[in-house]
């Protein structure tokens, strides 16, 4: 296995992602708010106010651990992509 840095990478710096990278992580957020917000509705709906209201308390909770797992890879991708 060679970990020797290639002539193109400096030590320390992050791949570079190309503009169909982009184009993607940008699809696939935009989808995933998208199916989030319909299955929301969808059952909100369907079980009507007070019958989604423990549905709504799971999905808060599930929403703030994925979040807090999640946040250091968030913050990698936005920094690959060149963000800010």
């Amino acid at each position: 296995m060679n970990n020797s840095i290639s002539d193109t990478e400096e030590a320390g710096s992050l791949p570079s992602v190309s503009g169909q990278g982009k184009i993607v992580l940008t699809a696939a957020s935009i989808l995933t708010g998208v199916l989030a917000a319909t299955t929301i509705y969808a059952s909100q709906y369907r079980l009507g106010s007070e019958g989604f209201t423990p549905v709504a308390q799971l999905l808060t909770v599930w929403a703030l651990c994925a979040a807090s797992l999640t946040f250091g890879a968030q913050q990698w991708v936005a920094l690959t992509i060149h963000l800010w």
